[in-house]
């Protein structure tokens, strides 16, 4: 074990020398678990937000800095999201249609704040779960499943919805 773990240090130590993030080291699933029991803020993943003009926005084109940010970004297997402060200041104004129309009226299918959440959950590897009732709807935030667990995981959904059912019809009564 022990040498596991030198050779995993080594590997992150040469890419800290090159002035690279921990994260940026290709390391398989052991040596990832390893890895994160050293706690090593470089290794933490990284989502990057580019606040672009409304027309580099609008024309979907990287000026000049994005471009840098985004190779960066991919040395180390990290995202960038380019989002336009002034459109989601205005869109953070409007409600409902108001706020669709608006974005419709500029060509954009989904607001900024919207990518950047949906981008931060895939990055974390979390999804949400919704339960619903006839009084309540629910949003949980869970981990994403991975391929080996989600036969217990489909278990423990199966059995909290049957729980929240059972709930929601004691409450009626």
């Amino acid at each position: 074990m022990a040498l596991q773990e030198q050779a995993v240090l080594q590997k992150i130590v040469s890419a800290l020398e090159d002035e690279k993030p921990a994260r940026s080291v290709d390391l398989d699933d052991d040596e990832r678990k390893m890895a994160k029991g050293f706690q090593l803020l470089t290794l933490k993943p990284v989502l990057y937000v580019a606040n672009v003009s409304e027309e580099d926005l609008l024309a979907g084109s990287d000026n000049h800095y994005v471009a840098k940010v985004k190779e960066r970004a991919a040395e180390e297997n990290s995202e960038v999201i380019s989002i336009c402060a002034s459109i989601e200041a205005e869109v953070a104004e409007l409600e409902g249609e108001d706020r669709q129309s608006f974005l419709e009226d500029l060509g954009i299918e989904e607001a900024g704040l919207d990518r950047l959440i949906r981008a931060a959950y895939a990055l974390l590897g979390l999804a949400t779960y919704f339960t619903a009732g006839e009084q309540e709807v629910r949003a949980w935030t869970i981990r994403k499943v991975r391929k080996r667990h989600k036969r217990q995981v489909s278990f423990i959904l199966i059995l909290s919805v049957a729980l929240f059912e059972r709930k929601s019809s004691h409450m009626k009564t």
